[in-house]
């Protein structure tokens, strides 16, 4: 015991000191990167700050949605098949539409005809409605209860419509409004419609010019077509002759 007391005594050699020193001096590095790195006296990074900043600022905008959400008002529920109706009324104005440009251009006896079959087909269909022609009782029966039942659905649809779900109606709002937006301005743009660039009009307008003066000429040759020439005017004269024997035979 009394020799490694004296052992211990006696100076470390060189190597030992060079190696002991060098990891008291790794270990202070280290113990001096943890505190920074716990928010000592030098704060935190430059990155930490910037995602700590991020970090509060989204806090903030869930914060102002959450608060824009609460204090608008309620939307009044819509009825399930408030855009089906909506297409529907939408697909009825352009079949009218349609209709009156038809009718405006179609002949008077073919728009008889046609009011006349329209009016047999509507006696017809009003015979099964109500079940009188050739219908058994049993037929009859099925058919009026049908009619009730279709009856009372459509009163049911009318003064007790489903509601359309809270999420489904927000997000429906929003498209319908932006394609009424986009319908809008497209029209808006058809009424008044932008000024073309110097380039472009210029080419339109040379355009224009051109098929003017074809059909201004195309027009004069239909008034007054060119004379035909010696064997334009010899065949034509064959091919009479030649429809008058046919007649003939």
């Amino acid at each position: 015991a009394l020799e490694i007391e004296a052992m211990m005594k006696q100076p470390a050699p060189p190597a030992v000191e060079y190696f002991t020193s060098r990891a008291r001096e790794e270990e202070e590095r280290m113990k001096e990167a943890a505190k920074r790195s716990e928010g000592g006296n030098d704060g935190p990074s430059a990155a930490t700050q910037h995602f700590e900043k991020q970090k509060s600022m989204k806090a903030e905008m869930v914060k102002a949605a959450r608060e824009e959400i609460n204090n608008k008002p309620a939307e009044k529920p819509l009825p399930v098949d408030y855009f089906t109706k909506l297409g529907d009324r939408e697909m009825e104005e352009k079949a009218r539409i349609a209709k009156e440009l038809a009718d405006a251009q179609c002949p008077r006896g073919i728009a008889n005809f046609t009011q006349r079959a329209e009016e047999e087909k509507a006696r017809k269909y009003k015979e099964w409605e109500s079940g009188h022609g050739e219908m058994s009782v049993a037929t009859k029966y099925f058919n009026k209860l049908a009619i009730e039942q279709e009856a009372e659905a459509k009163r049911r649809a009318i003064e007790e419509p489903e509601a359309m779900p809270a999420a489904i109606q927000k997000f429906s709002m929003e498209a319908f409004e932006k394609r009424e937006k986009q319908k809008a301005e497209i029209q808006a743009m058809k009424e008044c419609k932008p000024e073309m660039a110097p380039g472009q009009a210029y080419f339109t307008n040379e355009m224009l010019a051109e098929k003017q003066a074809r059909d201004e000429e195309n027009a004069r040759l239909r008034e007054a077509p060119p004379p035909s020439s010696v064997a334009t005017a010899y065949f034509a004269k064959e091919q009479s002759k030649r429809a008058l024997e046919i007649e003939a035979m």
